[in-house]
């Protein structure tokens, strides 16, 4: 997804929306961690007598639909789910002297080898060098997607009948290979909308099993995408680096809009100052840091041109230039960049900070667009994890007077008729899932021009440099928007010259970021309030919770005993039992 300024001459810009861009693994618990109808029978043999424990009650949504077959027959439909991904090594010279790096695989039993074969043309590509359980490969119910990258890793997604989910998993534990988390390039790549349902994941009580739509936005993919890789020392050093991008030099120049019910802090207004002077593209005198300086420009010399992305001549009649304060780029006129990243620690309030800055835009363009025409755009797509749509309806709901925003969602089945009714909406809430849906089959998200587009992510962005550097290609960073400048720039000076990366990672995450946490504003907020609350548990929550309480204690005394007699004190402590629950 890139957005695109549309009109320089204006005081704000539009933005158009073009493209999408550890768990615990069970290797003890796989016979009774499984799902909740096959946990209690479990239960019941451990206690020694029945188990009387309500049956929760299924979700209608992932009920399997019976159809009326003939003569009468009730036939149900067989519901396929996900169970994850698994991680081999092979033995392939597939990529030599071809450009590709990666390719789908079929894996074909071949004696006692399994052999790999490109799906498209059925040429040869190596061999699994590691165990895996070539029955599955038999089995009607069970579906298998491999990718086989260059690096000769091989990572194979397998699908099956959920009635059949659980002894997949038996047969995989076997054969001690456990199921991961399919990776968000994974999702995408097999276009995985299923159901998720991993047999080798704990789910805890009062969770659930996460679905590959939370996924494909929580996790991220580090064994298919080349990414810098932080270690420790490194990686607390960019966390400092965002967690020093404060506001201090900000003043709240911005009012806020009367469609607000809320009354904002004060760092909650100089974020409103910061995001409106950002997309007003005030390049002259910002408050906040700007990527480029401006001085008087001398007579003749080369200049950077953005759109070519080459140097040239100087034009004629300028006498203001622009200098890049990373790159050392010249330009007569900077490039249009209307975006920004809010990254407050959580709790801050974030989402009320973004809307009110869609409210004091709304008023902006009410002030000074002729009404009713409908010829420019004023609604913001607002994109969020699927789990998130109640959150931030409930938010509006709790800051905005009533009546003073029209909000959709386009989400679901029925979707496509909104499509027609986007400008009749100040607000669209999407879910990523519906982006990718629709970035896939050209649909209606990407035929409309939007004047803002919002990523509610909920990540960290410290993990790996280029979570940081996707962000700037979204928001059109030029001349960092692309990855090979950015990684030329920023991510391999960091590699060979750490205190001059750093800096130069500094100055470019002071200019497109806006980060405080609760200690840097602690004045401003109201003393935390504690308050205890005792909760009865029901029966069925109470036969849980003493079932994993005596399990726990069980493994952690059959760990200690594993030890020899002779073992010292010291070397018991090293075994942290805390991994086995």
């Amino acid at each position: 997804m890139d957005d695109d300024g549309q009109d320089v001459e204006r005081a704000c810009k539009r933005i158009r929306l073009r493209s999408p861009e550890p768990d615990v693994i069970c290797d003890n618990f796989e016979d009774f961690l499984l799902s909740d109808a096959e946990l209690f029978p479990q239960l019941a043999r451990d206690s020694g007598s029945p188990a009387s424990i309500p049956e929760p009650k299924a979700e209608n949504k992932d009920d399997a639909t019976p159809e009326i077959g003939g003569e009468g027959l009730v036939i149900e439909t067989v519901r396929h789910v996900c169970l994850g991904t698994i991680n081999l090594k092979a033995t392939s010279s597939f990529f030599k002297n071809r450009k590709e790096s990666e390719v789908v695989v079929n894996l074909q039993q071949r004696a006692s080898i399994i052999k790999l074969s490109t799906t498209d043309t059925g040429a040869y590509a190596g061999i699994v060098n590691e165990s895996f359980p070539s029955e599955l490969l038999h089995r009607p119910s069970v579906k298998i997607n491999a990718l086989l990258t260059a690096q000769a890793s091989l990572r194979v997604i397998i699908l099956s009948h959920i009635e059949e989910a659980a002894e997949v998993g038996n047969i995989l534990s076997k054969n001690d290979v456990f199921l991961q988390h399919p990776s968000p390039r994974e999702i995408e790549y097999f276009e995985l909308e299923m159901e998720y349902f991993n047999p080798h994941y704990l789910v805890t009580p009062g969770s659930r099993m996460p679905q590959l739509e939370d996924l494909a936005i929580e996790y991220n993919d580090s064994t298919l995408t080349a990414s810098l890789a932080l270690d420790e020392q490194k990686k607390g050093q960019l966390v400092g680096i965002f967690d020093t991008v404060a506001d201090l030099s900000i003043r709240p120049t911005t009012e806020p809009s009367s469609r607000l019910q809320t009354r904002l802090k004060d760092y909650q207004l100089k974020a409103l100052t910061v995001m409106s002077e950002k997309e007003c593209v005030n390049v002259e005198s910002p408050q906040s840091p700007s990527l480029w300086v401006a001085r008087d420009a001398p007579t003749g010399g080369r200049r950077y041109n953005i759109e070519t992305k080459s140097t040239g001549d100087r034009s004629l009649n300028r006498n203001r230039e622009y200098r890049h304060k990373i790159t050392g780029h010249k330009i007569d006129v900077p490039p249009v960049c209307a975006g920004g990243i809010l990254a407050d620690e959580m709790g801050l309030g974030k989402t009320l900070c973004v809307l009110s800055l869609i409210c004091w835009s709304l008023d902006f363009w009410r002030d000074t667009e002729p009404q009713g025409n409908g010829s420019e755009p004023s609604a913001t797509l607002v994109v969020i994890p699927k789990s998130m749509i109640p959150g931030w309806q409930a938010q509006i709901r709790n800051h905005i007077v009533p009546g003073q925003i029209r909000v959709a969602v386009y989400h679901g089945p029925g979707r496509q008729s909104l499509a027609k009714h986007f400008r009749e909406n100040d607000i669209v809430l999407t879910t990523y899932q519906t982006l990718r849906s629709d970035w896939a089959n050209k649909g209606p998200l990407f035929a409309e021009q939007w004047f803002r587009v919002v990523l509610d992510e909920g990540t960290p962005i410290v993990n790996s440099i280029d979570n940081y550097g996707a962000l700037l290609a979204f928001m059109k960073m030029d001349p960092l928007d692309a990855k090979a400048r950015f990684d030329h720039w920023i991510s391999n000076t960091i590699q060979d010259n750490v205190q001059e990366g750093l800096r130069k990672l500094r100055i470019l995450v002071e200019a497109t970021c806006l980060r405080r946490t609760k200690s840097s504003i602690s004045q401003a907020l109201p003393p935390p309030t504690i308050r205890e609350e005792k909760v009865d548990l029901h029966p069925y929550d109470r036969a849980l919770y003493n079932f994993f309480e005596s399990q726990t204690a069980k493994n952690a005394v059959d760990a200690y005993n594993d030890f020899p007699a002779n073992i010292s004190d010291t070397g018991r402590e090293k075994k942290n039992v805390l991994s086995l629950f």
